[in-house]
């Protein structure tokens, strides 16, 4: 493999990972007036102490230039702060998540794997004819859909259908 190649390609992933960080950092700052304001939902407007003190506790005080500094430093740290709705940090709340994620992925896979064995042996003993041709019909219009249109059409089947 050429040298020249491999750092191509991990400069444009780091480029990447800058442009997918960079945007991650202004999205709330362009959804909300103030990035603060999920933070302040219910605390009075009148009760500016309390809203100065959430603001300096998560860093959003400073200059946007501050902001953008601090959340770097953070991200290079893995300090992914605190989670808003488990209350908890957002790294632990990450790795709890992973064995269940990985009960999904697996078993998904395995039963990917397994009809698409199947459908292509099927396929494959009749190449050509019209189970061949109607397969890859089928095959080719799931493709085109959407994954997660087919995951909430498999829960409607399974939830009301099956119940």
């Amino acid at each position: 493999m050429n040298l020249r190649y491999v750092l191509k390609r991990i400069l444009n992933a780091c480029i990447i990972l800058f442009i997918v960080i960079t945007l991650n950092f202004l999205l709330p700052r362009l959804i909300f007036s103030d990035p603060a304001e999920p933070l302040l939902h219910g605390i009075p407007d009148t009760d500016t102490v309390l809203r100065d003190l959430i603001r300096k506790e998560y860093g959003l005080d400073g200059s946007i230039f501050q902001q953008y500094w601090a959340y770097l430093v953070k991200m290079v740290q893995f300090d992914y702060g605190t989670s808003y709705a488990y209350n908890q940090p957002v790294f632990e709340v990450m790795f709890s998540k992973i064995p269940w994620s990985l009960i999904l992925t697996l078993t998904s896979m395995i039963i990917s794997v397994t009809l698409g064995i199947l459908i292509g042996a099927r396929a494959a003993k009749n190449r050509g004819k019209r189970p061949d041709r109607a397969l890859l019909a089928v095959a080719t219009f799931t493709t085109a859909l959407p994954a997660f249109w087919i995951a909430m059409m498999l829960m409607v089947v399974v939830c009301f259908i099956f119940q």
